[in-house]
């Protein structure tokens, strides 16, 4: 599966798709008062970047993925998607959580077509991009399959397949394969790289475990404790096609221990 999108110039950088304007939020309590979550947040994030967001607990990573998808509302401040104010659910930006919510009694190409439904798309319009996906996950051969009938990694895939399908040019990953086991988890990680390097997505993947953070991305963005605030963001030098033998390189124990020391500031 290709994307329609082009990369643009090789010579030039790509250009900035999402931007965070003093982005901030306080969540109100019952008192009258609020709860400050999220510091404001000043970032810009390029077309095709895979950016990881780590960080303890409670520091507001989940908060500043649900503000970019405008599940929730900011308090202070705008997320803007190619220069426009974020201000519904966008169908270019698709969102995984940590869970697949499969419905049991759908198989897994009826799951991965009920955003089609909803949306009131006519079926026969994607169906050949639905199968095309699930091939891409490598559930070609389970597409008739039930969510009981599968593995939790193939379950995420499915999820996966569901947000793919509907080509979004931002995907919103809340440590979608947190829930797995240890080798599960790695393969899944390897499998998405592939994927979204594949496809030019622009990534943006919360998790709690920095060596996944390191491994996956471009830039991994590290928060301090809430309220939460950028406190610091690392580089990773590797190209785009990494095994999980990068893991070995004692460039990535540095960058590691980096992301560590940064966090380690707030303890």
């Amino acid at each position: 599966m290709t994307s329609l999108r082009t990369t643009g110039d090789a010579t030039s950088a790509p250009p900035v798709v999402l931007e965070y304007k003093r982005v901030a939020k306080t969540y109100p309590t019952p008192q009258g008062g609020g709860i400050r979550a999220l510091n404001p947040v000043e970032l810009s994030i390029r077309q095709g970047e895979f950016i990881t967001l780590v960080g303890p607990s409670g520091c507001g990573k989940s908060t500043l993925l649900n503000i970019t998808a405008a599940l929730i509302p900011s308090s202070e401040g705008d997320v803007l998607f190619k220069g426009s104010p974020m201000v519904q659910p966008d169908r270019r930006v698709g969102v995984m959580f940590q869970a697949p919510v499969l419905f049991p009694w759908r198989t897994v190409e009826k799951n991965v077509l009920l955003p089609a439904e909803i949306g009131g798309l006519h079926v026969n319009s994607i169906i050949e991009r639905v199968r095309s996906v699930l091939d891409l996950v490598g559930l070609g051969e389970f597409r008739q399959s039930y969510p009981s009938q599968l593995s939790g990694g193939m379950q995420q895939r499915t999820a996966l397949a569901r947000v793919l399908a509907y080509d979004p040019e931002i995907l919103l990953m809340d440590e979608p394969f947190g829930a797995l086991d240890e080798f599960t988890r790695e393969a899944m990680n390897i499998e998405l790289m592939r994927i979204v390097r594949q496809s030019n997505i622009t990534v943006l993947f919360v998790t709690h475990n920095i060596p996944e953070a390191v491994f996956l991305a471009d830039r991994v963005i590290v928060m301090s404790p809430r309220p939460g605030r950028v406190s610091g963001v690392v580089d990773v030098p590797f190209g785009p096609l990494r095994s999980i033998e990068i893991m070995r390189d004692p460039k990535f124990t540095e960058l590691v221990f980096q992301v560590r020391a940064i966090l380690g500031e707030h303890e």
